[in-house]
């Protein structure tokens, strides 16, 4: 059994970043770590998933993790579990780990992956690709994103309205703020925590707002003219991607808005979920909820 209490964040103290880091000697055995020529040059469409909901790209073994789900996505039945794909599209591990109730959210370290599922947050030792701790968080309802800087993992309750701030040693601390409508999508980014909002679930006309978010002084302001039901968040380079679940990918400037739309039902998506960024081969992974897909499209296409 893992630990369920406070000291379970201790997994955190010995944790570096994954972003670039070389793949270890001792992950060798169950990681595979790609090479050149790796990296797709026009969009790959990956069909005949399980409701994957999450891609998160993880640079030491150069692979994307996806958080899949068996039962139906709107009713949030699993079981559910992490398959592993590399940069080209091709399925590595179908089943990567098993175990979880209904994951959506992943991020990660060299070593391990934090991955939401429902009330509580587990951690994957990926060398060992098990389970090994487990973060609860009291009062939770849905943790849908997680989003982690330094020894600070952040996490979006879509149901509860909140965001957690989990730090070491400590109980998670509720965020609240008014401007919060069914958060999803987390990027901590210049100092700032930016939270895409998704509004009701059952509602897809009902739009929210993209916010940029000040934990220390608990200010939130609604980015300009940017309105949709958002899901996934990355920073790359001076702007931010994300996701609105109605198929489509905005660029956004925080000063200014909006910068570009991507129709993203023209490469097959219906329901954008939680996007990945792949550093290295400069390529969003998107998943597709409800048709079981991936899209890895490089930003070079658009």
């Amino acid at each position: 059994m893992y630990a369920k209490h406070v000291v379970s964040l201790a997994v955190l103290t010995t944790l570096t970043l994954a972003c670039g880091g070389p793949v270890m000697a001792e992950e060798a055995d169950s990681i595979e770590a790609l090479h050149g020529g790796a990296c797709p040059i026009e969009p790959v469409l990956i069909s005949g998933l399980r409701s994957p909901e999450s891609a998160y790209f993880h640079a030491p073994s150069r692979s994307w993790f996806l958080s899949m789900r068996a039962g139906d996505p709107q009713l949030f039945q699993g079981p559910g579990w992490l398959t592993r794909v590399d940069q080209r599209g091709r399925v590595l591990d179908e089943v990567f780990v098993d175990g979880l109730a209904y994951p959506t959210g992943v991020t990660g370290t060299a070593q391990h992956l934090f991955v939401a599922d429902l009330d509580r947050i587990r951690v994957v030792d990926i060398r060992r690709r098990a389970i090994v701790d487990e973060i609860p968080v009291e009062g939770a309802l849905f943790i849908n994103d997680v989003e982690l800087r330094g020894q600070v993992l952040y996490a979006s309750d879509s149901i509860r309205g909140v965001v957690y701030e989990i730090r070491l040693g400590r109980a998670p601390e509720v965020l609240a703020s008014p401007a919060f409508f069914g958060p999803n999508g987390l990027e901590a980014w210049r100092g700032k925590l930016y939270v895409g909002n998704t509004g009701p679930f059952e509602d897809f006309a009902v739009e929210s707002t993209l916010l940029e978010y000040d934990v220390t002084t608990d200010v939130a302001r609604a980015l300009p003219g940017v309105s949709g039901k958002f899901d996934g968040l990355v920073a790359v380079g001076r702007s931010l991607w994300v996701t609105d679940f109605r198929g489509r990918l905005l660029e956004v400037d925080p000063a200014t808005g909006v910068r570009r739309t991507v129709d993203l039902s023209t490469y097959g998506l219906v329901a954008s979920a939680d996007l990945g960024w792949d550093p290295i081969c400069k390529t969003f992974g998107i998943p597709d909820l409800f048709a079981g897909q991936l899209l890895l499209l490089p930003k070079r296409s658009l």
